[in-house]
């Protein structure tokens, strides 16, 4: 009886490389006449995956935004709008985010509250990173103002 593989039903038998180091040799001398095409496509990949990570950290850093935000703006505006929404969709997200910030600074005004948004080291971060949060004298006059 023919033994049918690992699986059982369905699977063919696998069968063992006769000349492993001769298929080799002989894969490498064929693809010596594409070195250069083969060192270009390294090179961009390298490149690509470069930028794929430094790029949201360094749009971040020009316009205020998280890395997060900018990879999702250009993940939505891509499926929503593609090309033209990939380029469009951090300006947008960076004017929503301004006006948003706009618009809680004049609720907090409103209510005769000083916006102190500071940027502070939180101890449980890694490598120290920053963080804005409201500081304690902002959370005792927003809860003494929900009181009243």
């Amino acid at each position: 009886m023919a033994r049918r593989g690992r699986m059982g039903r369905g699977v063919a038998p696998t069968e063992k490389a006769k000349d492993f180091k001769g298929t080799m040799k002989k894969l490498i001398r064929y693809m010596a006449s594409f070195k250069i095409q083969i060192f270009f496509v390294a090179v961009f990949a390298i490149c690509g995956t470069i930028f794929n990570i430094a790029g949201p950290k360094i749009l971040g850093n020009s316009t205020g935004l998280q890395p997060i935000s900018i990879i999702f703006a250009i993940t939505v505006g891509g499926a929503l709008a593609g090309p033209l929404g990939m380029f469009l969709g951090v300006p947008i997200v960076a004017v929503l985010t301004f006006l948003i910030n706009k618009l809680i600074n004049y609720i907090l005004k409103k209510k005769h509250i000083e916006p102190d948004l500071s940027i502070q080291k939180i101890p449980g971060l890694p490598n120290g990173r920053q963080t804005t949060h409201l500081s304690t004298n902002l959370k005792n006059q927003i809860q003494t103002t929900n009181n009243k």
